[in-house]
């Protein structure tokens, strides 16, 4: 139970970094239509990224691209709580 606290803390922390990433591209005007437009700094911020340029949870399930591309959330197929 404690690990997946940890992996639920871990991908909050996650979301952040990626709403921020994905709020540059908002604020100039667009949301992204696929990952690859913003791995390179996911990558560089330290997240998992698989050869799609698909961000990972702590589960390994790539992260879901919610609100036609302004905003991110654990995919349905995703391990960890949603709360």
């Amino acid at each position: 139970m404690v690990k997946v606290q940890l992996m639920r803390l871990d991908s909050l922390a996650e979301r952040e970094e990626i709403a921020a990433s994905l709020g540059l591209h908002t604020g100039r005007g667009h949301c992204v239509t696929s990952w690859r437009e913003i791995s390179a700094p996911l990558f560089a911020a330290g997240l998992r990224i698989d050869a799609s340029g698909e961000p990972l949870d702590p589960t390994n399930v790539p992260y879901h691209l919610i609100k036609n591309g302004c905003d991110v959330d654990l995919d349905e197929h995703s391990a960890l709580p949603r709360q």
